[in-house]
């Protein structure tokens, strides 16, 4: 992979944060969707009021996460450069072979 050698630190400081933001990317759009798909808790107390018969009658009405199934992220595919990895542990260590 010589052509990879063709980039400058400028060129791998982008794409390493560019990685880091699809990772905080990746976060957030988990959360959201178990955030949306999340099971409301159930109320164990029960009488019989105005606001539990309208609660009643929009359990009724059809609710779009049933119909719509929840989308599932890849668990097992890792998307990241590991040259980026590898390069910047090379740089650590380089670092730390200077300070002693």
């Amino acid at each position: 992979m010589p052509h990879l050698s063709q980039f400058t630190s400028e060129h791998r400081t982008a794409a390493q944060s560019l990685q880091d933001d699809l990772k905080l990317f990746e976060l957030e759009l988990t959360e959201a969707l178990e955030e949306i798909w999340a099971k409301p808790v159930e109320n164990l107390v029960e009488t019989d009021t105005w606001a539990l018969r309208m609660e009643e009658e929009k359990d009724r009405l059809i609710n779009a996460t049933d119909k719509v199934s929840k989308p599932e992220l890849s668990r097992g595919v890792d998307w990241r450069m590991r040259l980026l990895d590898l390069e910047r542990d090379a740089e650590l260590k380089l670092d730390a072979a200077a300070i002693s």
